[in-house]
């Protein structure tokens, strides 16, 4: 099989993909003086030449206090390419990165009641295709006291989005896929995967710059801080950046490997991102949803695979990430059902695990992130057991969690929403309670279901 239709078909999913891949954004208090070590060095990679990084070129200036073909002529001799350099323009940007709009991520405590902005993250810049990047006017302007609004390096801005630019021109990304998306990356589990690959590359490539272009700061250590010190609402927005810059620095020595990724055998979940020389095949699992009660239906346009990396947010999110990562890993399967009364969603988050010690594992510490919430949403969230090795999150409207009913364990289960009252649900023997909260019990997906 051709090596750039496999890396086509990882590279698709939802429209706003392509918008978003060519994102740096600023946090504040966002900084490049923090160093941390580089996993994979760059003992290896030529430095570039003065004569590389000429300063004629067709980038006009910006305003920013960095020479911009200069910075575009060493991105582009560290990835190893020959390039058309894109033009660079200031505008206001009103895109903000990774923005948390789903009910689900209510419910999980991702998002930020009093927030008026929408959630995720300002963007700095964007790439929007191979020949254009935009620079956020906010990042450029300085404030009362000369100040700009973030101290982010704007030689590492212009890495990181050139970086986009040349995956755009050299196809490593397709701009304009007319094949639709590809098989499992609708889901969220491969709209994550896409994310963390295009922005992971961009996050190595500006490491490797800051290294050859001796800058202080680790672009790698930056993004690890910021999802270790993320307010909830900033978690979805960060993880792909922090995975995805932790994946290219486990697999490469150096930027001018990207391709080589690309269009080799890129990952095929966010299983595969996080554990990269692991190797991984998800569990196949049987999770489906059925509704007895009147006004209620199931919502199979809302079912999804979530993935890892989201089990990973969900959790770091309000717990530190070391204790994320151990409860994250043995992540088999997953399938999130959702079910409507006509005003509301509810969900039913069916998570599988490699064995029962993980899944108890994962259980213990969601139980500990609910504990960790202030937010009202935490109390519309139970735990059940289904088997020894299935956990079902049940988050929504009380009708919901004390009517639920889980027929089966383990790979295949069904859950259903009974017309039973409150107080007299039905359970499966294996359906075991994993937390304080209602009864309710678990079940199984729309059909079978392979992680993609």
């Amino acid at each position: 099989m051709d090596r750039r239709a496999v890396a086509a078909r990882v590279f698709v999913c939802c429209a706003v993909a392509v918008l978003l891949a060519g994102c740096a954004f600023s946090a504040p208090g966002d900084t490049d003086a923090d160093s941390l070590p580089d996993a994979a060095g760059s003992d290896t990679e030529p430095s570039v030449s003065e004569d590389e990084t000429g300063t004629n070129g067709p980038i006009d200036n910006t305003g920013l206090a960095v020479d911009e073909n200069r910075v575009y002529n060493r991105t582009e001799a560290l990835l190893g390419v020959d390039a058309t350099a894109p033009t660079v323009r200031v505008e206001q940007i009103e895109t903000r990165v990774g923005a948390p709009d789903r009910p689900l991520f209510d419910l999980l405590g991702l998002t930020n009641e009093s927030a008026t902005d929408g959630g995720g993250a300002p963007a700095a810049a964007l790439a929007t295709g191979p020949n254009s990047v935009v620079i956020n006017e906010a990042y450029v302007e300085l404030d009362e006291s000369g100040q700009r609004a973030s101290d982010s390096s704007p030689a590492l801005v212009l890495a990181h989005e050139f970086a986009h630019t040349i995956q755009f021109e050299q196809r490593w990304i397709p701009p304009d896929w007319e094949g639709g998306p590809a098989a499992g990356q609708e889901s969220l589990d491969g709209q994550l995967l896409t994310r963390a690959l295009i922005e992971g590359g961009a996050v190595y490539a500006a490491e490797e710059y800051a290294e050859d272009a001796d800058l202080d700061g680790s672009q790698i250590g930056r993004f690890e801080r910021q999802y270790r010190e993320a307010p909830p609402e900033r978690a979805f927005a960060i993880g792909p950046y922090h995975h995805g810059g932790q994946y290219f620095d486990t697999m490469l020595d150096s930027a001018g490997g990207l391709e080589q990724v690309y269009e080799g055998e890129p990952p095929r979940t966010t299983t595969e991102l996080l554990h990269p020389r692991r190797g991984f095949e998800p569990t196949p699992v049987s999770f489906s949803a059925a509704v007895e009660r009147d006004g209620w239906t199931t919502r199979p346009d809302e079912s999804d695979t979530t993935g890892e990396m989201f089990v990973h947010i969900a959790l770091s999110a309000h717990l530190d990430t070391e204790q994320a990562s151990a409860a994250a890993t043995g992540y088999a399967n997953d399938r999130l059902l959702a079910f409507g009364d006509g005003e509301s969603v509810s969900y039913a988050w069916v998570t599988h695990w490699n064995s029962a010690a993980e899944a108890e594992e994962f259980a213990t510490t969601f139980r500990e992130a609910l504990d960790a919430r202030s937010d009202d949403d935490a109390d519309r969230v139970n735990l059940r057991f289904a088997g020894e090795r299935s956990v079902v999150v049940l988050a929504g409207s009380e009708q919901f969690r004390e009517s639920t009913a889980i027929d089966g364990a383990g790979t295949t289960l069904e859950v259903v929403l009974t017309d039973e009252q409150p107080g007299t649900t039905r359970r499966s023997a294996a359906s075991a309670d994993a937390g304080s909260g209602s009864a309710a019990d678990t079940g199984d997906s729309q059909g079978t279901a392979v992680a993609k």
